[in-house]
């Protein structure tokens, strides 16, 4: 796939027959449970008293604590509730086989949906199962990656051509420069041709938190000063706080800030500041 014998074919068309077949038992289910009895009540005529119909007779059936007089001698035909399942056909256990054929067949396991595995499953045993569906689903992603590049080729062409002012660039994070957060209409018309190529990024949470705890036990260790800890980390508020350090230590360097003032400033942020956060700076003022 997805050429074969020189014909395209879909990556899921092997699953298509089988999603109709699935989609036809439910209405097959549906329509049994449906048409089934559902607490049918079936009441003789010699049940209900003369001082009550059969609607009557329903409401006092259904009411908490409720009483009905029954005539003498019909003892032996009172009401009967019917209530049934819909005829076994065997249509839900083809709709579990089907199920079943279709994970067989997509490879998509219910380690790479999420489910919770069976008691005493190894972890190991567990991520592998994952990695072994995704594998499946390769040529799929490649595909996708493809139409992206493509598309996002084609609107920065249209840009190319139609932008004529500047204009600001929303994008985030530390790695984009000054530059690449402006479209230059001056620049973009000197390009004649380009390739644009889509990288894969590891900006994910669980990765910026290794890089913080890595940060941290550097910066602890004294491996590194505190201005590269905070431009490098993720931690709310760092960019403030490197800032408010590069003021203070241009001040520190001309000779602007009186040490009385620093004593009295350190006092007031043990108070109210961090503790873990105060003993990093303090760590570092003391270099």
């Amino acid at each position: 796939m997805p050429v074969i014998d020189g014909r395209f074919k879909a990556v899921l068309s092997d699953v298509i027959d089988i999603q109709r077949y699935i989609n036809r038992l439910l209405t097959l289910l549906d329509f049994i449970i449906g048409a089934s009895a559902k607490g049918l009540l079936m009441v003789p005529q010699e049940c209900i008293p003369d001082d009550m119909d059969i609607r009557d007779f329903a409401r006092e059936y259904v009411k908490t604590n409720g009483v009905i007089l029954i005539k003498k001698g019909a003892y032996d035909k009172l009401p009967k509730q019917i209530s049934m399942n819909g005829t076994n056909i065997g249509a839900w256990e083809m709709f579990a086989q089907e199920m079943n054929i279709m994970q067989q067949i997509s490879g998509l396991s219910g380690a790479v949906q999420g489910q919770t595995p069976r008691a005493n499953t190894p972890s190991s045993l567990y991520a592998q199962q994952a990695q072994n569906s995704m594998m499946n689903f390769v040529v799929l992603f490649e595909n996708y990656n493809m139409f992206s590049e493509e598309r996002d080729e084609k609107l920065l062409k249209v840009l190319m051509q139609y932008y004529t002012t500047r204009r600001y660039i929303g994008t985030n994070g530390k790695a984009v420069g000054a530059l690449a957060k402006f479209y230059e209409p001056e620049m973009a018309q000197k390009i004649e041709d380009f390739n644009l190529t889509a990288a894969k990024s590891n900006d994910t949470p669980v990765f910026r938190q290794m890089t913080d705890d890595l940060l941290m036990k550097l910066l602890e260790s004294g491996r590194i000063p505190l201005e590269i800890f905070l431009n490098n980390c993720s931690l709310p508020g760092a960019d403030k706080l490197l800032s408010e350090v590069k003021s203070f230590n241009e001040q520190a360097a001309a000779g602007q800030i009186d040490p009385e003032a620093l004593t009295q400033l350190q006092q007031a942020a043990q108070q109210n500041a961090d503790p873990q956060a105060m003993a990093m700076m303090q760590q570092y003022m003391d270099k």
